[in-house]
C-alpha cells in the first residue's frame, strides 16, 4: 500500500494587525500551508510579483493599499488564487460586491482560527482539477 501524497499549499495572510496575522498563519501551517505575510496590499502585490499563491486571505481595511483594490487586482490574474476576506467590516452590501466579483470566503474578526484554515483548506481543494486532488490508495481489486 502506498502512502496517500500530502501536496503542501502557498497561502499569502495580508492583514496590518500582526495578532491577526500570525494567528491566521499558524492555523493555516497546522493546516499544510506554507504562509507568508504582508501588513497591506502594497506589500502584498510585490510578493505576488514573484510567487504564486493557492491562497490569499486578506482583510479590508489596510494601510497603503486596502483589501478591496488588492482583490480586484487579484480576481484578473492568471492562474487566480482562491480568495478569502478576513475582516471585522460586516457591511452587506460590501459583503455582495465581494461576492458577486467572485470572492470565495468572506468570515468576520474574531474567527476561530483553526474552523477558518479547515475552511480555506478545503476551498484550495475544492478548486484544484480533479487529477491533482488526492485520493487513498486502496489496492488491488480482489
Amino acid at each position: 500500500m502506498t502512502e496517500v501524497s500530502h501536496r503542501q499549499y502557498r497561502a499569502l495572510v495580508v492583514d496590518d494587525e500582526v495578532v491577526a496575522r500570525r494567528m491566521l498563519a499558524f492555523a493555516l501551517g497546522q493546516r499544510g500551508f506554507q504562509c507568508d505575510h504582508a501588513v497591506d496590499g502594497a506589500q502584498a502585490m510585490e510578493l505576488l510579483k514573484s510567487r504564486t499563491y493557492d491562497l490569499v486571505v486578506t482583510d479590508l481595511a489596510m494601510p497603503n493599499i486596502h483589501g478591496h483594490s488588492l482583490i480586484v487586482e487579484l480576481l484578473s490574474s492568471n492562474p487566480r488564487p482562491a480568495i478569502m476576506v478576513h475582516s471585522a467590516i460586516d457591511d452587506p452590501r460590501l459583503k455582495t460586491d465581494l461576492l458577486a466579483r467572485g470572492v470565495d470566503e468572506i468570515v468576520y474578526k474574531p474567527a476561530d482560527y483553526a474552523s477558518v484554515a479547515a475552511r480555506a483548506k478545503a476551498l484550495v481543494q475544492s478548486r484544484l482539477p480533479s487529477a491533482s486532488k488526492p485520493t487513498a490508495d486502496v489496492g488491488p481489486a480482489g
